[in-house]
């Protein structure tokens, strides 16, 4: 897995790999007519029962005022966009043949004004996209948190320490972090 570019993004890859899922970072989707290219932020799959389960997350603050970022979010989140990431996938995990797709977008934003949030709540509500849109200290408290804590109520294998409590993989040091601000009440 290759290195995510910012905090937040190595934060929801972590996320989803406590989840369980097999994660991708910077996934290619499209070189545009100027040249580089276009890449998905994170990205996980499941192949779970003929169905490919795919969340596709995007990450940070995005640009510009309310029309800017209502533009930038439709790029992000497009059928084209969707399409790549289900054929990369397909590919990936050498994937002849599956009944259906199962694609959940998410926009986790660390920051945004009050009305950039709302046109962008607006523009999902009137286009029907379906992705959910969270500010970043709203995803921590409710997907990351209970994520954690079910971990370590249902952990993969057999912790060896008896009566202790059970801790995070060593290199999920940013949930581990959320984890113990939490334990020790830090967090509002």
């Amino acid at each position: 897995m290759p290195f995510p570019r910012t905090w937040s993004e190595e934060l929801i890859a972590e996320w989803l790999q406590l989840r369980g899922y097999l994660v991708e970072i910077g996934i290619p989707i499209s070189s545009p007519k100027a040249g580089g290219r276009n890449e998905a932020d994170v990205v996980d799959a499941k192949f779970r029962d003929g169905i490919l389960e795919i969340i596709h997350v995007e990450v940070g603050t995005l640009p510009g005022g309310a029309e800017q970022s209502k533009e930038t979010f439709r790029k992000k989140f497009s059928e084209e966009v969707r399409d790549s990431i289900v054929n990369y996938f397909a590919q990936r995990l050498e994937i002849k043949t599956f009944e259906n797709v199962n694609y959940k977008g998410i926009c986790v934003l660390v920051y945004a004004s009050r009305p950039t949030l709302e046109a962008l709540l607006n523009f999902v509500k009137e286009t029907k996209k379906e992705v959910e849109i969270k500010e970043l200290s709203e995803f921590i408290k409710d997907e990351i948190i209970p994520t954690i804590q079910n971990w370590k109520k249902h952990p993969p294998h057999s912790p060896k320490t008896r009566g202790k409590e059970i801790t995070l993989p060593e290199s999920h040091w940013l949930l581990q972090l959320i984890d113990y601000l939490d334990r020790k009440q830090l967090l509002k």
